[in-house]
């Protein structure tokens, strides 16, 4: 799960269409990217000291990314459906549109960044940059104001 959410916080980290949304939710929003990229390689690195196994990896992954997506579909419907704003709920078309203007992750784009996870060389520092992630975090509102 920790790979999955990393691409997404470096996704937001250097998504520049969202530079129009409110502030402090795009702070809490890139905030939270940031610390993901910060800490993508911990969960990694604990399973690679315990047990380095290719196929168990590979495994994990074909099992928990269907249910993340699955999660996080469900839950922008619930909040869209809760949203007295929000008309209706986007197509898949809509979504792939969105994605291509940078307004949400791209599915190919992030389905290209996951599908890393299975090459057997694979290590987490090659996604993201923490340089990126410590930059904002100190140049946060909320981290400064904290």
């Amino acid at each position: 799960m920790e790979h999955l959410t990393s691409v997404l916080g470096d996704w937001v980290l250097g998504a520049r269409a969202l530079d129009g949304a409110h502030p402090v939710m795009l702070d809490l929003l890139r905030w939270h990217g940031a610390e993901e990229v910060e800490h993508r390689c911990v969960a990694f690195d604990t399973l690679a000291h315990f047990d380095d196994s290719y196929a168990r990896r590979a495994r994990a992954m074909l099992l928990v990314a269907p249910v993340m997506l699955w999660l996080w579909a469900r839950g922008a419907v619930f909040l869209t459906t809760a949203d007295p704003t929000c008309p209706r709920r986007a197509t898949w078309g809509e979504a792939l549109a969105l994605g291509r203007r940078g307004v949400i992750p791209p599915v190919l784009g992030l389905g290209r960044r996951v599908a890393r996870w299975f090459r057997p060389g694979y290590r987490p520092r090659e996604d993201g940059s923490t340089a990126r992630a410590v930059a904002y975090l100190a140049t946060s509102p909320a981290a400064n104001r904290a």
